[in-house]
């Protein structure tokens, strides 16, 4: 951007950085715990200081940049637009702070300093708690930031270190390591196939509700595998969900057919529940990676997490592009 460039909220950059370089960090630090955690209170909790602190210090931000930041009402907080864009710049001054204080503690190989990580909220359930309780315990001096999503978030703009992604690899700019695929089945419960039967054929889909996963009512299909060929049927949708958990649900009610990885039906579904349906036809196999954006030098900690979620997904395989 030019100097002088505005936002489209009216926030001038040149603004914001100028303040950014007089401003307290601790301050900077404070106001984005607040946004990350949603309150002063917890913002508080996790940065171990004292309420009262936390909130004169974004006071004092405030009056420093002469720009309200947040909104305010008695349980929640949100950006204002210029918070918005202040916040954006400080996150990625602060974590190059970070990432120069990290590196010079690191020269001895120790992982040490603030990790983030992004993954889809599915992926978390599958080990993610597990994986990430070890890891911190075998790694007392990082601290993780943890961003749920289900959207595609650009590791390198959003200044994240990490991610957890399911499914092929679509920016070649990123290193990508495979931890394991899982095959994907048609559930459907117990109750819903004995008051609609059961589907013998892919044309039989036709006359069954469907639970899909993804963001687009438009147009619904599921790609199954006749053979050693690929062929996309059209569905109706019930329910269109982005969130595992929530087509899972959906199927375990009896609202109709969906489809799930094995591995997130497999050894948790208790008294079957949950019935497998055209087994003849599974869908394409769901891949799970780690990816991480490339370096000639990768951190430790990066480094260390990766190794992390190879040992718990089991799944050893070598780096791809």
């Amino acid at each position: 951007m030019q100097p002088g460039t505005h936002l489209d909220n009216g926030v001038c950059l040149d603004t914001l950085s100028r303040c950014m370089d007089t401003t307290d960090l601790n301050a900077v630090r404070v106001f984005v715990a607040i946004v990350e955690t949603k309150g002063v209170r917890l913002a508080a909790r996790a940065l171990g200081l004292p309420r009262s602190t936390v909130s004169r210090k974004l006071a004092e931000l405030e009056a420093r940049l002469g720009l309200s930041l947040l909104n305010r009402t008695t349980r929640t907080v949100s950006l204002t637009d210029a918070g918005q864009a202040y916040f954006a710049r400080a996150v990625q001054a602060l974590g190059a702070l970070d990432d120069a204080e990290r590196a010079l503690r690191e020269a001895g190989g120790r992982p040490t300093g603030t990790l983030r990580i992004t993954a889809s909220p599915a992926m978390a359930q599958q080990r993610g708690g597990e994986l990430l309780a070890r890891f911190l315990t075998d790694h007392p001096d990082v601290r993780v930031v943890l961003d749920l999503s289900e959207r595609h978030v650009d590791l390198v703009a959003e200044g994240f270190d990490v991610a957890l992604r399911g499914g092929p690899m679509v920016d070649s700019t990123l290193v990508a390591r495979q931890l394991r695929s899982a095959q994907a089945y048609l559930y459907a419960s117990r109750g819903y196939l004995k008051a609609r039967g059961t589907p013998k054929t892919l044309a039989d889909l036709e006359r069954h509700d469907c639970i899909v996963h993804g963001s687009s009512a438009a147009a619904p299909q599921w790609t199954f595998m006749v053979g050693r060929t690929r062929k996309a049927v059209p569905v109706q949708a019930r329910l269109v969900a982005n969130n595992l958990a929530v087509v899972r649900a959906a199927v375990e009610a009896g609202l109709g057919i969906g489809w799930l990885p094995d591995i997130s039906v497999d050894g948790s579904n208790p008294n079957r529940k949950l019935v497998r349906v055209l087994t003849d036809f599974p869908l394409p196999r769901a891949v799970l990676n780690v990816v991480y954006p490339p370096t000639r030098n990768l951190s430790p900690s990066v480094r260390a997490f990766v190794d992390a979620c190879v040992k718990a997904y089991g799944s050893p395989a070598a780096q791809v592009r």
